[in-house]
């Protein structure tokens, strides 16, 4: 993990305009580097930059399948 951040949701949440922040996940947008991968692992490589997704989707609809995971029909 190189770097997070908190995005508007969580300011809001923050500033007692977006609910509780109790059991909330706050820093969900994040940025790292590669560390290492496994023997089977043929997609990514040491040293590449990631992003991990800020988004909830469980990949098995057809709009995540088709690369939408942020419209996610079953989250």
């Amino acid at each position: 993990m190189e770097l997070t951040r908190v995005c508007s949701s969580g300011l809001w949440a923050y500033s007692g305009l977006g609910g509780e922040i109790q059991d909330r996940v706050m820093g969900h947008e994040y940025v790292g580097v590669v560390e290492e991968v496994g023997a089977e692992v043929k997609n990514v490589k040491a040293g590449a930059l990631v992003v991990g997704p800020f988004v909830a989707s469980d990949n098995t609809c057809e709009i995540c399948r088709a690369g939408y995971q942020s419209f996610c029909t079953h989250v």
